[in-house]
């Protein structure tokens, strides 16, 4: 493995010796190991494939010449000659993927140019080459003037041709040939059948693997119409037809596109007269009036067939002209989209009057009739237009009779609910009822319908008692039952409450009483007003919200009965502080104790967060201990371990809090004052420990001694254990001396800058060869001590090592 750099290598640890007593010897310190780590090696980058570059270039393209098609231009520089077949081989294949069918049965002209002489190894080469392409004629010029490679006749099929008076069939016969030969392979018969065509029906018929491809057919329809045929057919596929297209004729004038139809007796003629001309409107259409002309009565299907190609062409309108009459066939009035939770029907009259739009509205609901069933509907008119008694008759009843859940009217942005209503009113008692549908219509929509309702019944709600209530699978938004809250609050009920999701939630009479404000201090008071546990949650909840933030508020809560229930809703909140009004005014939060367990379950850490008045704090001293001990227990004979910034035991609120812990059979208390880096014991005093020997080895180079320095109270026996340490100097001079702490009887680090630890540092580094302090645990559990100073060859500052005595 390699090594992060600048960590040195510590030796491995030797067999620990037992220390039986304080005459025991210590064994040789050893260092304490901490392995390396390696950093995992990237993989290597994938290499991108690029585009062949080849020595010889090669260019194919359309050949200028007299009797040729295509000339292929090869331009091959000083090479070996062993190696130019291969090196025109390769450029020249990749060239004809992209130029197959510039070579296919065509006659090539190969010319090269360059600084090499072209071997005949290099003609033959090209040779094959444009021989497995399946070129007809190849001429090489190499500076020897034209070499012909070879020769081929053309491809060609064998055709029979039988003529029956108007018709003519012919049959061809494709051999092995493939699709893409057979362009070539019928070019010089289909020239001597375009002489013979004029005014005759053309069928074509093949045999074989081959089949005629677009190509083709775009050859036979160019030339036999060019020749005047009737018609042209490739089996079953029409190419062209005069007669039916004569059925069909087609004038633009301006914006106006007629579309003239002389039906036939036979449907199926007129469908493919239709087919023909009308296949392919596009740009003749866009955008323009179609009128469709028929000059005999037609049938629904030709009618709807002729619907279909004109609409195609993305026209703006289609009509029919009936003698002086226009009927407009599309766009349709109604313009339906179900893909939403409602389905629209928009209503566009594109020319319709009045009377039209009610005919064809009736008549294009019913083919609508399997989308409405079981929808919500809502009918979009122009703007402009008067929902009134008859269109809603006619326009809006009918979908209630196909089975739509809902219907409703709009005319620009007013929506207008008419199937179910959205408002409707009942009596539960003395409690009139007012219940709001919502899957009517949207928010803003059944809020009209409620201020409509509203202005329907004035005085109805003014000093009464008023319950809201919805109903429908569509949840209110909040929007909404803010809006409708509002109005029902501002016509002043007696008593006036919102049910909703199985319950009933109170608004009048308020919960809360509030003064003040959140920034400059709020004082709050609660009274049920006869809500159950439910309804003040609920109340608390949107009372709260409306006061605004209250992130940074203090608040003051008057007592009452229901004072605990505010003051947990505020800490929900996070306000700044609480505190309980009356008398005796005590802060609520935040509280003075953060109360932890300890591990083992036998201790309790309370971490206190004094107030700044000490009266103050004396109260929540009194109110929240019992509060702990409720939470985590009796405290008799339990460990408490109190955080607490500077306290002294015999200082009020703190020893207030001690007499109430040994008044409660507390086993031990121990405080952190934050004067030294652990608590100490301050009930029951304990015996403290001044300078004891734990350790020593008299016969090392230099010789050491470990010593246990009592810390319990440090600050008081300073001058007992610098008066120790000063009477068994011979204990430390000149030797290596290893400083452990003592507190309440167990071992603790050494270290930092407590009054007690830097004077006895300063007594021993003096006279001793090093010194070497106790720092507690690694990461691995074992206990080791560090190099604090040190005059010893080989004993570095700061290096460290484990505990000699059994861990």
């Amino acid at each position: 493995m390699t090594r992060r750099p600048n960590k040195p290598e510590r030796p491995s640890r030797s067999t620990k010796q037992k220390i039986e007593s304080a005459g025991d010897e210590l064994p040789m310190l050893e260092p304490i190991d901490d392995g390396g780590a390696e950093l995992p090696m990237l993989e290597p980058m994938e290499d991108v494939a690029s585009e062949p570059v080849f020595a010889v270039k090669v260019a194919c393209g359309s050949s200028d010449e007299a009797g040729f098609d295509t000339a292929i231009a090869i331009e091959v520089p000083d090479l070996d000659k062993k190696e130019m077949p291969d090196a025109v081989a390769a450029p020249l294949k990749h060239s004809l993927d992209s130029g197959k069918a510039k070579v296919r049965h065509h006659r090539v002209l190969v010319r090269f140019a360059g600084d090499a002489i072209i071997g005949s190894a290099v003609k033959e080469r090209c040779g094959q080459i444009l021989d497995a392409a399946k070129a007809r004629k190849v001429v090489v010029r190499r500076g020897y003037g034209d070499e012909v490679l070879f020769e081929r006749e053309a491809p060609r099929a064998k055709v029979a041709v039988v003529r029956d008076g108007g018709s003519m069939t012919v049959e061809v016969d494709t051999g092995d040939l493939e699709a893409v030969d057979l362009s070539v392979a019928l070019q010089g018969e289909l020239v001597q059948l375009a002489k013979d065509t004029k005014g005759l029906k053309v069928q074509f018929t093949f045999r074989g693997a081959a089949k005629p491809d677009q190509t083709l057919r775009n050859l036979i329809h160019q030339m036999l119409r060019d020749a005047g045929a009737l018609r042209a057919a490739l089996g079953q596929r029409v190419l062209f037809d005069k007669e039916l297209e004569d059925r069909v004729k087609l004038e633009v004038k301006g914006g106006v596109a007629i579309v003239a139809v002389a039906p036939s007796a036979v449907d199926a003629e007129t469908e493919e007269a239709l087919a023909m001309k009308l296949q392919a409107l596009g740009d003749q259409v866009r955008g323009k009036t179609v009128q469709l002309v028929f000059a005999s009565q037609e049938s629904e299907a030709i009618r709807n067939s002729t619907l279909r190609y004109c609409t195609a062409g993305a026209p703006q309108r289609v009509e029919v002209l009936r003698g002086s009459r226009v009927e407009v066939l599309w766009p349709s009035l109604l313009a339906v989209d179900g893909s939403g939770a409602e389905t629209v029907l928009q209503v566009v009259p594109n020319g319709r009057d009045r009377a039209a739009v009610l005919l064809a509205f009736a008549s294009e609901c019913r083919d609508f009739a399997p989308v409405i069933r079981g929808k919500k509907v809502v009918v979009e008119f122009p703007a402009g237009t008067v929902v009134d008694a008859e269109l809603e008759a006619k326009c809006l009843q009918p979908l209630v009779e196909q089975g739509a859940a809902s219907v409703a009217s709009s005319v620009g942005t007013e929506r207008l609910p008419f199937h179910p209503k959205a408002v409707t009113l009942a009596a539960d008692g003395a409690v009139s009822v007012v219940c709001v549908h919502t899957e009517v219509g949207k928010p803003q929509e059944l809020l009209r319908a409620f201020e409509r309702f509203r202005n329907e019944n004035q005085g109805l709600l003014a000093q009464a008692q008023v319950r809201l209530s919805f109903e429908g699978e569509i949840a209110p938004s909040r929007s909404l039952v803010r809006s409708l809250v509002e109005q029902f609050v501002a016509a002043r009920p007696s008593r006036f409450e919102v049910e909703g999701n199985g319950r009933r939630d109170l608004i009048v009479p308020a919960l809360l009483t509030s003064s003040g404000s959140p920034k400059e201090g709020l004082s709050l008071s609660i009274a049920l007003g006869g809500r159950d546990e439910e309804q003040v949650q609920l109340a608390l909840l949107r009372e709260l919200a409306a006061l605004g933030d209250l992130g940074d508020a203090e608040v003051t809560v008057e007592p009452s009965e229901s004072s605990d229930t505010l003051i947990r809703e505020l800490i929900r909140l996070s306000v700044a502080s609480v505190d309980l009004g009356g008398p005796s005014r005590v802060r609520v939060y935040p509280g003075l104790f953060t109360p932890e367990r300890k591990k083992g379950g036998g201790a309790i850490a309370l971490r206190a967060t004094p107030h700044s008045d000490p009266a103050m704090t004396q109260r929540m001293v009194e109110r929240e201990l019992p509060l702990v001990e409720k939470s985590e227990g009796s405290f008799e004979g339990k460990v408490v371990e109190i955080a607490w910034p500077a306290a002294e035991p015999t200082a009020e609120p703190f020893a207030t809090l001690l007499r109430l812990l040994i008044a409660r059979g507390v086993g031990k208390v121990l405080l952190d004052s934050g004067s030294s880096s652990t608590a100490v014991q301050i009930y029951p005093e304990i015996p403290r420990e001044f300078v004891t020997v734990l350790g020593r080895k008299d016969d090392a180079v230099p010789p050491l001694v470990m010593l246990g320095i009592g810390l319990d109270r440090a600050g008081d026996q300073k001058e007992l254990v610098l008066a120790v340490l000063a009477e068994r100097s011979e204990l430390t001079a000149g030797r290596r001396v290893l400083l452990v702490g003592r507190r309440a009887g167990e071992d603790v680090p050494f270290d930092g800058d407590d009054e007690l630890v830097v004077a006895v540092r300063a007594v021993i580094d003096a006279s001793a060869a090093a010194t070497l302090t106790f720092a507690g645990r690694d990461r691995r559990g074992r206990n080791y001590f560090t190099v604090a100073h040190s005059t010893v060859e080989g004993l570095a500052t700061g290096a460290a090592f484990a505990d000699p005595r059994p861990q």
